[in-house]
Formats: structure tokens, C-alpha cells, sequence
């Protein structure tokens, strides 16, 4: 396989390390299916923690915003007109 050329997908292989690779009709490496399921967990577990995130910081927001309630002031009303 070294060397060899897909006819159907254009694929060019090449044994790098021990490890067969793929790299496309344009010259540039294809990611292997494990690389793939790597990155695609990395972006789950970021898009998590951003979830989580967002969950912490709104239940602050709600505190906040209870707490002014208590003082008696409306964190929804408009900002009094100075002058």
C-alpha cells in the first residue's frame, strides 16, 4: 500500500511511522477516524463546560437580581434620567 494511489477516491497512502496514511488528490493529510472522534469529543467537552458555565454565571445573575429586588429596586427598569 505504500506509495499507492486510490483511483476511485484519489487517495495517495503512505506507511509514516509505522502507521498508514492518507493524504488527498490536493497533497494534504487526512485525519484518521480516531483523530476525528478525538477532536469531535474535545468540542463536546468544551461545549459543556461552556454550558456550565452559562448555568453558573445565570444563577448569579438571578441572585443579583433578587437581592436588588429585597432593596427594592427593579434590575429591569430603565436607568432614572440624570439631571
Amino acid at each position: 500500500m505504500n506509495g499507492s494511489v486510490s483511483p476511485r477516491l484519489g487517495l495517495r497512502f503512505e506507511l509514516e511511522r509505522g502507521e498508514l496514511r492518507g493524504y488527498g488528490p490536493d497533497g494534504r493529510l487526512r485525519r484518521r477516524p480516531d483523530e476525528i472522534a478525538q477532536e469531535l469529543a474535545q468540542q463536546r467537552q468544551r461545549a459543556e463546560q461552556a454550558s456550565a458555565k452559562r448555568d453558573v454565571e445565570r444563577a448569579r445573575a438571578e441572585q443579583l437580581a433578587a437581592k436588588l429586588g429585597e432593596l427594592g429596586l427593579d434590575p429591569e427598569a430603565p436607568p432614572a434620567p440624570e439631571g
